[in-house]
């Protein structure tokens, strides 16, 4: 099994030097998250360069902020600077991000992210691309992106709910959980092996990779307050409560939520437990994180990809 770390909270250079130091310690590959900040497609160019085996991921990419042309073409050419060593993990991110700091609109998921990878595989396949589609469409596109006929780009589809666990099933390489309780991953992968069962295909099939947060301490309370103040920015978004709500902390989520609206933000993170913060994240010793990381393999996770967070950063 391998794992890989995620980069936030970095300048540019910071990043490269620390996938340079992943690869140094072992990792298998790295996955770059992309929110406000460093774009991930710039930093794992450039990281392209200074490694020579490591995965290098997007850890996810909005469907929505990019066409599924620009995209094809963009993890082509990462693919190409990296010798073949490209993972596009997509995902929708959330209304925030897409309708107010993006200005675009947000439609049904399910159907959007379906579209999209149809559309970006048949491109990578440098196939002539014309479809109608209800959300994106294409006419009459010779693609010519650097993708030799021998190597397929693997898609990763980054999901919460059912639907989309389903939906990866069906047509994804792999699939990214993030924030999930290693108790509630059987039920995550039974949603996975439905979806890729109607599609005539097996578990097998699908890599399942899920983020973990973790923090080596003896200061457990300050780690805590860390992940308290992350999963209060996660539980005032609809889709995240709907989600922490059915992986049983819907009382948290619920008063988070509520004090946020009031403008009570330091009592809206007092509102997240410990046993919720402890069952989303690796914390304390070596030895404890290494048990806690351990219990999500136990569970089905394939590929861990440890999530270092430092309370001081």
């Amino acid at each position: 099994l391998g794992a890989a770390l995620p980069i936030q909270n970095l300048v540019p250079g910071q990043q490269v030097a620390y996938i340079q130091q992943a690869e140094v310690s072992g990792y298998e590959g790295i996955w770059v998250p992309e929110v406000m900040g460093t774009d991930a497609f710039t930093i794992l160019a450039a990281a392209s360069q200074v490694t020579q085996g490591l995965r290098l991921g997007t850890g996810i990419v909005p469907i929505y902020t990019r066409t599924p042309t620009t995209l094809a073409m963009t993890i082509a050419t990462l693919d190409a600077l990296s010798g073949g060593r490209a993972v596009l993990g997509l995902g929708v991110s959330s209304e925030i991000i897409i309708g107010a700091w993006h200005g675009l609109p947000f439609p049904k998921p399910l159907g959007a992210m379906r579209e999209a990878v149809d559309i970006i595989r048949r491109l990578l396949r440098n196939e002539r691309v014309t479809t109608e589609g209800t959300f994106f469409r294409v006419r009459n596109l010779r693609p010519n992106v650097p993708v030799s006929t021998d190597r397929t780009i693997p898609i990763y589809i980054g999901a919460l709910n059912p639907g989309m666990l389903r939906l990866a099933g069906a047509i994804a390489d792999g699939v990214i959980l993030n924030w999930m309780p290693a108790m509630h991953v059987p039920r995550a992968i039974e949603a996975i092996a439905s979806g890729a069962q109607r599609a005539g295909r097996t578990l097998a099939d699908i890599d399942i990779a899920c983020y973990i947060r973790a923090c080596v301490t003896d200061d457990l309370e300050a780690a805590r307050q860390w992940m308290r103040r992350e999963l209060t920015g996660y539980a005032i978004v609809e889709a995240y409560h709907a989600y922490f709500t059915a992986c049983g902390f819907g009382a948290d989520s619920t008063a988070c939520r509520e004090a946020w609206q009031q403008g009570d933000r330091a009592g809206a993170t007092r509102c997240i437990s410990d046993t919720m913060v402890h069952a989303m994240a690796a914390i304390g010793s070596a030895e404890a994180c290494r048990t806690q990381l351990a219990a999500f393999v136990d569970a089905g996770v394939t590929l861990p990809i440890v999530f270092p967070f430092s309370y001081e950063a």
